[in-house]
Parts: C-alpha cells; sequence; structure tokens
C-alpha cells in the first residue's frame, strides 16, 4: 500500500510541477497540494501502524534487521513483510535465491564461461531497497 501511495505521491508532483510550469494557478494547484498533502499523512498513519505491528508481532526480528548497516526501518518492514518472516526458509541461501541475490552462471555447451551474475529472479521491489542501502 505504502509503494502505491509513494507512485500516486509521484504522479501527482509531476503533475502539479506541469501545470506550474504553463504558469497556472488557482484551483487545480490547490487541490493537487491538498491531495499531496492528504497523501503525506496517510502514508505517515500507515507507516506508524506497520511499525506498532512489527514491534509486536516480532520486535527480536525487527530489532536484528535494523542492526545491519544500511538497513533501516522501511527495508526491515519490507524484508518481514515480503519473506513472511523469514519462516518459508531454512537457510541464508534460500533467502539468497529468493531475493534473486544469488550468483547463477549462464552457460551452454559452446559459450565461455563468463563472469558470474545475480540472477535477479527474485522480489524485484526487495532487491532494489537493499542494492540503495
Amino acid at each position: 500500500m505504502l509503494q502505491t501511495y509513494s507512485r500516486q505521491s509521484t504522479a501527482l508532483k509531476n503533475k502539479l510541477h506541469a501545470l506550474e510550469n504553463r504558469g497556472q494557478k488557482g484551483i487545480l494547484v490547490r487541490s493537487i497540494k491538498r491531495q499531496l498533502r492528504q497523501l503525506k499523512k496517510e502514508c505517515e498513519v500507515l507507516q506508524t501502524e506497520l511499525e506498532n505491528l512489527i514491534k509486536t508481532e516480532e520486535p527480536k526480528l525487527f530489532q536484528r534487521l535494523t542492526t545491519i548497516p544500511g538497513i533501516g526501518k522501511k527495508t526491515a518492514i519490507l524484508m518481514m513483510v515480503r519473506t513472511s518472516n523469514f519462516k518459508t526458509f531454512e537457510s541464508y541461501k534460500q533467502v539468497s535465491s529468493f531475493l534473486g541475490l544469488a550468483p547463477n552462471e549462464r552457460s551452454s555447451g559452446i559459450s565461455i564461461r563468463g563472469r558470474s551474475r545475480i540472477s535477479k529472479t527474485g522480489d524485484g521491489l526487495l532487491r532494489n531497497h537493499l542494492f540503495m542501502c
């Protein structure tokens, strides 16, 4: 849901920027600014509720994730939500593979072996967040 709000916010900001560049002012600009303020409030409320829920359900896991350098509240929450609190994984290798971060060598019968690259087959949003950390 936060991702949807973020996309809507970006779209509204782009509309506002386009309108202001055309020199338009008035009810349309005020309406978009009002919508942006409302979206920001909704995002803050949703983020707070998610943090409270995570802190009551799995406080130790949340605390361990946020102690990793570069992993903040948003990324920790996203990791917990997307991986079902890591309950379905038996090893770190499975988590790495699920995220698409495991190195994967692609070769055929006649190709020369190249560098191993990450497979990118997993959760793109979570992989993107981890990359930005």
